[in-house]
């Protein structure tokens, strides 16, 4: 053996490099070359050891290591999609596992279907407190789902997580509730889970309880537990109390946090007691630091001033992704209030870090608080203005908040803001008010398709768009200019673009006109975009977005015939 694979960093770099050998497009959570690893392993007892290490590093099932136990243990059934134990297993039969399990420190998704499952009484007689314990000495990153979904095997987590002292060192943890769950079991693990796992780095509970217990289950936390915790992760069937978001907001390492606040919290709560310390022994109250290092901030409320109250408290100067959605639809005032919240936070941070992409989505959740009556016209002239200072905007989603008028001027006004990094805009109102219907609404402008090419050319890293406007005017293209026409003819264009500067009305039809576009676009939703001339229409989108593989509609049938009909145009051009 060469002398260099002697160096165990050396023989490590080696094996995983041949182990992670894998196409682009492959699944990064799979070993590619998992059998050639294993080749490797009985090749020599020097390269045994560490590829066997790699090789067991992460499994996304208990069966490989089931499948390891004597022959005489278990067995398939006839279909060889289960196993099941003939006999109970003695000592003697764990430790000739034990030389593999201990390697495992991931157990996560995604789950491996192509192996065969275990039934509940092998996955019983693994999952207890004597025998987890002992085969898993060095697991880090639990995901249970791998293992269960089963309600009776949460009960069976909760036991192991009560008993064990080696999973103090765990730092990332995924379970899912099932919806057979009962209220006392569940509790039972968000306890067990608080006082074992104290040193968890990432945390997601996921919860498919029946709306009954919904109602009644929450997590609570107290001041100083999770102090390590990076992620946090919640679905939205589980809610937050006061008493929790007062030990997150504080929490010096999270990073990430996605949650669901409950409907009963007061406003003034989130603005102020959540930011508020007193001083012990002292009437006096100071102010904290709140999530000092969050970058990505997903949450769930009731109402849109809820969503405002919490995004004040970001005091982080790392926060790129923002993804907010809100029960009660709210009027353009609170719209208006939660964009200069966005704003204010955002140039707050800059003021501490170099300034990073933004991305943001604000989502009215469509049910009973849903309207399409004339209050929630808005106009994005003053509501979306302040959102025209975020000058970083990376990715903008404005979903079922009313009517937004978006218009050709603003989306002038959007090009010159966001056009360095804009790559997804996605506006979105009320799905059973489209732009025929919107007409009739006093104030609306819609944007035409000259606007939505001004728009696009402004915007170089544009790939998608999602945007409904008045598609039945197209703009007039002028011919491109013949090869023929020398320097001359170039020396003139040059001449005329410089003279088009000063004026934003020359500058649009100087774009329009232009034979070439640096357009990035790739898909287009146009949602339910009225057009007259299909043929019309293909040649604007050719010109405007060479680069464009999809159009998407949702409007009428008669609509989608127009629209195909664009697009196998488009197809004949080479294009979509």
């Amino acid at each position: 053996m060469h002398h260099c694979l002697l160096i165990p960093e050396l023989t490590l770099y080696i094996i995983h490099s041949l182990a992670d050998d894998r196409p682009a497009w492959h699944d990064s959570h799979y070993l590619r070359n998992s059998r050639d690893v294993a080749k490797l392993a009985r090749t020599c007892k020097a390269l045994a050891e560490p590829a066997l290490d790699v090789l067991w590093k992460t499994q996304h099932s208990l069966a490989p290591l089931v499948m390891c136990l004597p022959p005489d243990l278990w067995e398939l059934t006839k279909r060889g999609k289960t196993i099941f134990f003939k006999r109970h297993p003695t000592p003697l039969d764990w430790s000739s596992v034990k030389k593999y399990a201990h390697r495992i420190r991931s157990i996560s998704q995604p789950a491996s279907f192509s192996l065969p499952r275990l039934d509940d009484a092998a996955l019983a007689t693994i999952i207890t407190p004597s025998n987890f314990g002992t085969l898993f000495p060095s697991l880090r990153l639990l995901d249970y789902s791998v293992i269960s979904v089963a309600a009776p095997m949460v009960h069976m987590l909760t036991n192991i997580l009560s008993t064990e002292r080696h999973l103090e060192s765990m730092t990332s943890l995924s379970v899912i509730c099932p919806r057979a769950s009962q209220r006392e079991e569940v509790y039972s693990l968000f306890q067990a889970i608080r006082i074992k796992a104290t040193r968890l780095e990432t945390l997601k509970i996921e919860s498919f309880a029946s709306p009954s217990l919904t109602l009644s289950l929450a997590v609570k936390l107290r001041e100083g537990e999770f102090r390590f915790l990076r992620k946090l992760e919640l679905s939205w069937t589980i809610h937050v109390s006061a008493e929790c978001l007062t030990c997150l907001v504080g929490m010096e390492y999270l990073r990430e946090m996605s949650l669901c606040v409950r409907r009963n919290i007061a406003l003034d709560f989130l603005a102020n007691g959540c930011s508020t310390a007193g001083v012990k022994g002292s009437s006096r109250v100071t102010r904290k630091r709140t999530f000092p290092a969050l970058k990505s901030f997903k949450l769930m409320a009731h109402s849109l001033d809820q969503c405002t109250a919490l995004v004040s408290l970001v005091t982080s100067p790392f926060l790129d992704t923002i993804t907010f959605s809100y029960d009660v639809q709210a009027p353009s005032a609170l719209i208006e209030a939660f964009f200069r919240q966005i704003q204010k936070t955002c140039r707050d941070a800059v003021r501490m870090s170099p300034p990073r992409t933004i991305s943001l989505t604000l989502k009215h959740n469509l049910g009973p608080f849903s309207s399409a009556a004339s209050p929630f016209l808005i106009h994005p002239s003053q509501t979306l203005s302040p959102l025209l200072a975020l000058r970083n905007l990376r990715v903008l989603r404005l979903l079922h908040l009313g009517t937004i008028a978006i218009d050709d001027g603003f989306l002038r006004e959007a090009a010159n803001a966001w056009g360095a990094h804009l790559h997804e805009l996605e506006e979105c109102g009320i799905p059973w008010v489209g732009v025929e219907e919107s007409k009739d609404l006093p104030g609306f402008v819609a944007a035409t398709l000259d606007g939505v090419g001004t728009f696009v050319r402004g915007c170089s890293h544009l790939e998608r768009l999602r945007l409904a406007f008045d598609g039945t005017d197209v703009p007039k293209l002028e011919e491109r200019p013949d090869a023929h026409q020398g320097t001359q003819g170039k020396q003139e264009r040059k001449e005329e673009e410089d003279a088009c500067n000063a004026d934003s009305s020359q500058e649009d039809e100087r774009q329009r006109s232009a034979p070439f576009s640096s357009s990035m676009l790739q898909v287009l939703n146009v949602r339910d975009s009225p057009i007259g001339d299909p043929e019309g229409v293909a040649k604007f989108l050719k010109r405007v977005t060479p680069m464009l593989r999809v159009i998407c509609v949702e409007g009428s049938l008669d609509m989608w015939r127009k629209w195909r009909e664009v697009e196998d145009r488009m197809k004949l051009s080479g294009m979509c």
